[in-house]
């Protein structure tokens, strides 16, 4: 009796480690308000990814341009605005 005790134990500890492993080998969600969904194909992740970059560098170049003054900084900005294609 005290083997049968003891194994069901060491059993019962077994499983207890082995259930903390497979709650930690499930998948995560993606959070409700992520930008990606599963309906979006590889192309539209890759058009939001380009047109965020995009838009990074138009910021990047906006700053650059804050260096300068008067007509410098006017033509600075409308080179940016055209080469982002911006208004």
């Amino acid at each position: 009796m005290k083997n049968l005790s003891m194994s069901a134990i060491a059993l019962a500890i077994g499983l207890s480690f082995s259930a903390g492993t497979m709650a930690q080998m499930q998948p995560k969600e993606a959070p409700a308000d992520s930008k990606t969904t599963m309906k979006e194909g590889p192309a539209d992740v890759r058009k939001d990814a380009a047109t965020e970059k995009r838009d990074a560098d138009y910021k990047l170049a906006k700053e650059k341009c804050d260096t300068f003054a008067g007509d410098a900084k006017a033509s600075c900005l409308t080179e940016a605005n055209t080469r982002f294609g911006k208004s």
